[in-house]
């Protein structure tokens, strides 16, 4: 039994024709394996990556188009106040008592004219108009007025502005506008009730989503705001992306399980006008589907080739060994000792010659070498046709890999763009930065931008990467709209144009700056239903662009609209600010020079025996130099050492704290820095005070008039009205004299 098992293990691959079977399989499967293997590692990050990128694309869409509703929200609340009469109307409510008859009067003028707008109107379903301290003194909703809104959300976010809610619990938008008296004081508050219909269908849009894609809204206490198919509005969810969201308030991608304990690619961003997030998934078992396509192709190819490869082999091993079979065999029965056999010549051929080389050993030798050489030669060649059969399939795969790596690179220069939109906000740094990538990443010689001008009547050459595009930036190279060219064509009709062949397309106009371009593509910058400009590409080779080309660049181009948009909202909000700023510091200083013109002191001095008014400017070396450089002066030398410091409110220098120490103190960085708090607080607290006062004294004023005004109103009598008034003014600024002149006495006089 041993020697048998050994036996068994020589004769394992002993014979030509099984050596030669797995030789065939392994030629064939050892590099299909390797090929199939990388090129679905690709395919499956590309298509991670392609996920990502779409459901970002549908994020930003979706978080715009809220902005957009609440923008417009806030808009229309806005224009239902314009007016010189409303305005009026809705201060005399908020003014007024509310039993009065003015009162009243105002309360049906505005009804009427808010049903008006809600006539009008199909996003607002109700308002109402809240004093000071929340309560509803008007609505246009039955039995909502004597209502108080003071712990809502709504109502305490709208003390320092406009204001917009979205509430779950009432599936509405509330938007809220304050009411400022002259002192910008709040009167009370205007609000709209909105549907949330307009944002549930924004959400409920699957466009880009897949089968299993959705999005939705959730809020801080992760309460879902819009309708899902499995979950209703107010349930509160719970998933890794929805508290990453809600945690970081910004955006960002993950994969993770959701609230339904399914596997998925989440998206999410951050809308701070109404503090939620919006957040977009896509299972992962949809996502991976064409990854498993991909590795169902390669392991068909893969087995096809194996069975390929099994069929060839058997079939040429065959046709070798069978006749070397039967001549072995009759070799062996004359070696048994059957002499009288003779090899079987058969057909002329090699099989024949080696059969005669039995019958006639040392005549045929040469010639059964000869053809056997012959055999090897005529096999080589098959087996080079193989070979290059194989080396063509490698090829092939190779072209379909660099296709692969040319989408990765197209989906990194939509990346890299889109974190530069995200980092940089100066359109100067920005755009050029745009042309650059899409040349590097693309291979396209020449990429530009064009800007439409205010004037609405050229497009505007503002960046460009290539040499001529330099030089078309140096003399401000510009296009008519509608001008015979392919730019003006795209600025005008608002859709791209792919130029193939500039030699066949009749809207081609030559630049001389560009004389090598054989094909052109030019997508149009839009921010919603307006053209802004156009992205434009050349290529030195007709028929260059493909439709993934003309999809990633269209790509592009959103994001390079949005970028402009957001850099021209930046300059504007900075100017803005910066103007606010100035006018506030301006305010400050002339306050102050009000407030301290009107004092009889000019500041106090604190010392051993208490502290006294000072009546005359300080006058100190220190106080001098500080009030002349603004900033903090010490003096070491003197004979009481000193130091000053400007007491700064908002940047603007309304006081100076000096201090004097004993002959000899040198100064510490401890000491310093309490005393730069100290006249911190000073400023802080001066101002807080001089803040009380004022607005004592106005609260003074507006008790005294309201109470002459009341008294006044008491009689419709013409003369008991200005006695009334004047008694009333001399009660309360114990004036000795009073005169009222009417304006026909005055004239009769004259």
């Amino acid at each position: 039994m041993p020697d048998q098992k050994i036996a068994t293990k020589t004769k394992r691959f002993s014979s030509i024709r099984e050596r030669l079977i797995v030789a065939f399989i392994l030629v064939i499967l050892i590099p299909m394996l390797l090929v199939s293997t990388v090129w679905a590692i690709a395919a499956s990050q590309n298509i991670r990556s392609q996920l990502t990128s779409q459901l970002q694309t549908v994020t930003n869409y979706k978080k715009t188009a809220i902005q957009d509703l609440l923008a417009g929200l806030q808009s229309q609340l806005r224009n239902s106040i314009q007016g010189e009469e409303i305005v009026k109307q809705i201060n005399i409510l908020l003014v007024e008592p509310i039993q009065s008859d003015d009162s009243q009067k105002a309360s049906l003028y505005i009804k009427s004219h808010f049903r008006l707008f809600l006539a009008e109107s199909q996003q607002f379903i109700s308002f109402f108009i809240m004093n000071g301290d929340g309560q509803v003194l008007l609505s246009t909703e039955t039995g909502d007025e004597g209502k108080n809104y003071r712990n809502e959300l709504f109502f305490q976010g709208s003390q320092f502005g406009p204001f917009t809610q979205l509430s779950s619990f009432t599936q509405t938008i509330f938007v809220t506008i304050p009411i400022k008296d002259q002192e910008n004081n709040n009167l009370g508050f205007v609000v709209g009730k909105a549907s949330t219909a307009t944002l549930d269908k924004i959400m409920r849009n699957p466009d880009g989503l897949g089968q299993t894609g959705q999005t939705y809204l959730v809020s801080l206490g992760r309460v879902l705001l819009t309708t899902l198919p499995n979950a209703k509005i107010g349930d509160t969810l719970e998933s890794p992306g929805i508290i990453t969201a809600l945690d970081g308030q910004s955006s960002g991608a993950d994969s993770y399980d959701d609230f339904r304990g399914k596997a998925v690619f989440g998206v999410y961003d951050w809308i701070p006008e109404i503090r939620v997030a919006v957040i977009a998934e896509q299972e992962q078992a949809e996502a991976s589907a064409p990854i498993y396509g991909i590795l169902f192709i390669n392991f068909g190819v893969a087995l096809a080739a194996i069975s390929l490869a099994i069929l060839v082999s058997l079939r040429v091993t065959r046709a070798i060994s069978r006749p070397i079979n039967d001549l072995a065999e009759t070799a062996t029965r004359i070696a048994d000792g059957h002499l009288e056999l003779e090899a079987n010549v058969g057909k002329i051929d090699e099989i024949a010659r080696l059969a005669g080389a039995f019958n006639n050993m040392t005549s045929q030798l040469r010639q059964t070498l000869e053809s056997l050489e012959l055999r090897v030669k005529e096999r080589t060649t098959d087996l080079e046709q193989r070979t290059q059969e194989l080396e063509n399939r490698s090829a092939e795969l190779a072209e379909a890999n660099a296709q692969v790596q040319r989408r990765v690179l197209q989906m990194e220069a939509i990346s890299r763009v889109a974190k530069s939109i995200a980092s940089v906000q100066n359109l100067q740094e920005l755009l050029p930065f745009v042309t650059k990538v899409i040349s590097e990443q693309f291979g396209f010689y020449h990429a530009g931008i064009f800007l439409i001008d205010s004037a609405n009547e050229f497009a505007v050459l503002s960046a460009a990467n290539s040499e001529g595009g330099q030089k078309m930036l140096d003399r401000e190279h510009k296009l008519k709209i509608g001008q015979t060219s392919i730019v003006g064509d795209v600025v005008s009709t608002g859709k791209s144009r792919v130029v193939l062949d500039t030699e066949k397309d009749p809207v081609f106009s030559h630049n001389p700056d560009l004389p090598n371009t054989r094909a052109e593509m030019a997508l149009p910058l839009r921010i919603g239903d307006r053209i802004i400009g156009a992205l434009d590409v050349q290529s030195t080779e007709a028929g260059a662009f493909t439709e993934q080309d003309t999809e990633v660049l269209s790509t592009l181009a959103d994001q390079v609209s949005i970028a402009i948009q957001n850099s021209r909202l930046f300059e504007s909000t900075q100017k803005s600010l910066s103007e606010i700023s100035t006018i506030y510091r301006q305010t400050i200083k002339e306050t102050w020079a009000k407030t301290i013109e009107d004092q009889e002191v000019s500041g106090y001095k604190f010392g051993i025996t208490g502290h006294r008014p000072l009546r005359d400017e300080l006058k100190t070396d220190g106080v001098k130099q500080a009030m002349e450089k603004d900033d903090l002066v010490i003096l070491q030398g003197n004979k009481e050492p000193e130091l000053a410091i400007p007491i700064k409110l908002r940047g603007q220098t309304i006081g100076i704290l000096n201090v004097r120490a004993p002959e000899g103190h040198t100064w510490k960085q401890n000491e310093i820095n309490i005393l730069r708090s100290v006249a911190e607080r000073v400023a802080v607290s001066s101002e807080n005070a001089r803040l009380f006062e004022e607005t004592t004294r106005r609260a003074e004023r507006e008790r005294t008039v309201a109470s002459i005004t009341t008294k006044i109103r008491s009689t419709n009598d013409p003369e008991e009205m200005l006695t009334i008034a004047i008694n009333e003014i001399k009660s309360a600024l114990n004036a000795r004299e009073i005169h009222i002149k009417k304006a026909e006495t005055a004239r009769d006089e004259n």
